[in-house]
């Protein structure tokens, strides 16, 4: 069995592509999870996440990539709908100043942990966004 450790992430999301990219913080070693409509490793990924991480850190990930991520581990759906799906989420978030019920469920009853480092590291009033 594989020894969990603590693991950096970060998600991008398109309207035909997906990418979820894990960086170990003690090796270094890196896991990169693709999805498009040749492939969907959902079941790779919920398998990474319950043997491999024992915690996640992310930049802003509370308000965005934690919230993607759940909803890529409860994803039940068609494969050909999941980047439409993720892109709408994706959108969903973006676009509302105050989250949605489904937006709330999904960020704040994770199956993980998380840490999000622009929330341990600076007050509210200094928190941007790594693209503003």
């Amino acid at each position: 069995m594989l020894k969990k450790s603590l693991k950096s992430y970060d998600l991008e999301i398109y309207p035909n592509f997906a990418s979820a990219t894990f960086i170990d913080l003690q090796s270094k070693e890196e896991r990169v999870f693709i999805f498009n409509h040749n492939h969907y490793p959902l079941t790779e990924l919920r398998d990474f996440i319950i043997s491999e991480v024992s915690s996640l850190v992310g930049y802003n990930s509370q308000s965005y990539d934690d919230t993607i991520l759940e909803y890529m581990i409860r994803y039940r759906g068609s494969k050909s709908d999941l980047n439409i799906e993720l892109y709408a989420l994706s959108q969903e978030i973006i676009n509302n100043d105050a989250p949605t019920d489904r937006v709330k469920d999904l960020r704040w009853n994770k199956s993980f942990k998380g840490i999000d480092l622009i929330r341990v590291m600076f007050s509210s009033k200094l928190r941007k966004g790594l693209k503003q």
